[in-house]
Order: C-alpha cells, then structure tokens, then sequence
C-alpha cells in the first residue's frame, strides 16, 4: 500500500472531509466536517494509477474518488507519485445518508510512512475552481534536527493543467494548542532549460505561485492508534480568486 490522501468539499457551506491512509502498518481514516463532525475508520481500494477511480468505504460511508470529465483529470505524475484535482461522489455519514458531488483533490506517493519513521506529516490541498488548485505534502522525519529537514512535493493546477514547483514553502501559524489557523504558501516553478527556453515559460518561472488561508471552522483532532490526526477547513485565496481546503495533520504520538 501507498500513502494516499484525498480532501474534498465547500468550507462556505460546511461540508468538507478528508481521507488519509499512510500504510499498512498505520491506520487509514475519515474526517468529515459539518453539523456532525466524526472520523472514522476507512478502507481505499482502487489501482494507483491517475486513471484509476478510488473506492472510500467505511461505517455509512461510500465514496467514489477519480478524474472527472473536463478540466479536472490532468494528474502532476512524477517519480513517487502524482497529484491530481478530482470529482468526490457518493453518500457521507449522517442522520440518513446524504449524497454529494464535490470538488477535491488526491495525492499519492510511492513511500509508505513507516511507525518511527516520522514525526509529523502536512498535507494541504486547496482547489478555486474545478481545473485551479495546489497541493503540498510535507514529511517531517523522527529526529530532524531543523524545520529544512522536511521533505516537501507540491503541484500548482491552473486552468486544468497541472504544473510541477521545484521548490515548494510553507509556512503556518498554530494556536497556542499546536493547531493550524492560518497558512501561507510559495511554490517556486523550475527554471526552463536556457536552450529551450520561450518568452512565456520564461515569465512563468520568474516568480511564485503564492496563496494565503485561514482556518474556517474549528476542525476535528482523534487519536488513531500510534497517530495523532487533526483535519481543518481552510478558506483560501490568491491574487486572482478565492477557494476551499483542507489542511492535515498526522502526528507520531
């Protein structure tokens, strides 16, 4: 099994979730946000390809999570994975089921995270419509000795396509209890080889993607078995639009 994560929903109107599965030694879960918060155990089946349509199932819950028709689908795949804006659909938890139809986006990396192997994971996704959005992951290894000791990958979509950052920042602030409120990110494209270079890869490459959130609703904190998780609705926005997120937290306890 692959690390996976998938975060989805309108925050103006109260209905976000996410989804998290580390690997097979660590536990896979929800969190969905509303009236009724919960988080609950989850299974992800489906093939790791961006092609591929993800099954979420748990207690009341079915979820189908993939590539949509339009500008959704177009996946950043590198070498340990790939990012990818999707369609969330299927029936959430709740006082009856409720089915839904929501804009998310899923990440998937080849490295599990192995019990004692990592301090803290960040995973923070953002979309502003349904071809626009970022996504960033940031491991932080047991024993680091410096917040540069994380390893970080992160995907900038815009207008449907997705484009890879060399150099990705983030930079939180916490409440005095260690939980995110507010967030800013940076993320660097690289530069254009110089033979191949054009004007407009060459203006693209000069300055960064920047957008800014804040916390927009008091989120969910669970401990789950060696893991500590909480998840929270971000609003976010950048100098063209604003939108929906979310932002995870997985501690080693």
């Amino acid at each position: 099994m692959t690390l996976r994560a998938v975060a989805f929903g309108e925050v103006g109107l109260g209905s976000w979730g996410a989804v998290f599965s580390p690997g097979p030694e660590l536990p896979s879960f929800a969190v969905f946000g509303g009236e009724r918060a919960r988080t609950l155990p989850v299974s992800i089946e489906g093939e790791t390809s961006p092609g591929s349509e993800w099954l979420v199932s748990g207690e009341g819950l079915e979820l189908a999570v993939g590539p949509d028709v339009g500008a959704q689908g177009a996946a950043a795949v590198s070498e340990d994975g790939f990012d990818q804006l999707v369609s969330v659909r299927g029936a959430l938890p709740g006082d009856g089921a409720r089915e839904v139809e929501l804009i998310g986006s899923r990440g998937l990396r080849t490295t599990q995270l192995e019990p004692g192997g990592f301090e803290l994971v960040r995973d923070v996704r953002a979309w502003f419509s349904p071809g626009d959005g970022l996504a960033l992951l940031a491991v932080r290894p047991r024993r680091a000795k410096a917040h540069g000791d994380e390893r970080l990958s992160a995907t900038v979509f815009e207008e449907g396509e997705p484009l890879a950052v060399a150099e990705p920042r983030l930079s939180t602030t916490y409440s005095e209890d260690s939980l995110p409120v507010r967030a800013a990110v940076e993320l660097w494209l690289p530069d254009a080889e110089e033979e191949s270079r054009d004007e407009e890869a060459e203006q693209a490459a000069q300055y960064p993607r920047r957008a800014a959130g804040e916390a927009a609703g008091a989120g969910i904190t669970q401990d789950l078995g060696p893991l500590r998780v909480h998840a929270r609705p971000f609003r976010w926005r950048t100098a063209r639009r604003d939108g929906s997120g979310v932002y995870l937290l997985a501690w080693a306890r």
